[in-house]
């Protein structure tokens, strides 16, 4: 158990890492979310090729190769609307609701792929919509009564991405190796990415954020390495162990983002840059409880 347990909680707490550094190459060092994600689509490319060498596509029919590509498109499309509202709002209430993507996975599966939905997992939806909600919620500065803000229906539409890209993930892996599929899976978002964000001015702002030293290795670091890595971590655990167990402890992310946004707000503010006072404490506590609970119950009832 010990061997699929460790990857599958460092999984989640390295992409909590990933999410802060990323927020602060937006906010704080200027980077757009154009340029950030276009250098996502470069490092999944290279990622989607290296891998290629060790594991080639022998015996790899035309339907497994577009599940593969298709789950890459879709979820490109997830990231590039989740960084588009991590750029404009807090970490902390982002991920909440961009992480609720498990349970359009199970409503798809129940459309699409012929399973069925527990009393416990329509309990798990309700959940999970609630929780959307409150992570939605500020306080209105003239009336002081809290609203849910519409411009959040983005990560809604992120996160229905992501279900997709999971749906086609599955079906292209009943028949071709996990690895195959990262391959597919990568290319697929650098073609996604690269279609929107490929241009002269991205590449050439790309380009002079990277030549700043400090900046240049932050963005290495967070997208290079570290989301590589805990991308390993997740697909190692998959391998390893119980796929609905792993599923449950990786939707635990907003929970590690919820703690290092607190811990972060303390004792490093200009980086993590989340407010924490009484009321958006409570707020966010509320959302990311009901939401990782929503997750877990989606992934084991």
């Amino acid at each position: 158990m010990i061997e699929w347990l460790v990857p599958a909680i460092g999984s989640p707490a390295t992409f909590s890492v990933v999410t802060f550094s990323d927020k602060a190459i937006l906010s704080r060092f200027g980077l757009s979310s154009s340029g950030l994600t276009l250098f996502v689509g470069l490092s999944q490319a290279v990622f989607g090729t290296v891998v290629l060498f060790f594991a080639p596509l022998n015996g790899v029919d035309l339907g497994d190769v577009l599940g593969g590509l298709g789950s890459g498109i879709f979820q490109g499309l997830g990231l590039i609307l989740m960084f588009f509202m991590l750029k404009r709002e807090e970490a902390s209430r982002v991920i909440p609701v961009f992480q609720t993507s498990p349970i359009f996975v199970a409503l798809l599966a129940v459309a699409f792929l012929d399973e069925s939905i527990s009393a416990i997992q329509w309990l798990a939806v309700l959940l999970a919509v609630v929780g959307a909600v409150a992570a939605s919620t500020t306080r209105s500065s003239v009336s002081g009564s809290f609203r849910p803000r519409p411009i959040f229906a983005v990560l809604i539409l992120a996160a229905a991405s992501v279900a997709v890209s999971q749906i086609f993930l599955e079906i292209s892996t009943d028949e071709m190796s996990i690895w195959n599929t990262v391959t597919l899976r990568g290319w697929g978002m650098a073609a996604i990415m690269g279609l929107v964000f490929a241009r002269k001015t991205n590449l050439v702002e790309l380009g002079n954020f990277l030549r700043v030293p400090k900046r240049g290795a932050l963005l290495v670091l967070t997208e290079g390495v570290l989301a590589v890595g805990a991308s390993f971590l997740l697909i190692f655990a998959i391998s390893r162990g119980p796929v609905s167990l792993v599923a449950a402890i990786f939707g635990t992310r907003p929970g590690f983002m919820f703690v290092l946004g607190l811990v972060g707000s303390k004792v490093y503010p200009s980086f993590f840059d989340e407010v924490f006072n009484r009321t958006e404490f409570l707020i966010k506590l509320a959302a990311t409880v009901l939401i990782v609970t929503a997750i877990v119950l989606i992934a084991t009832g």
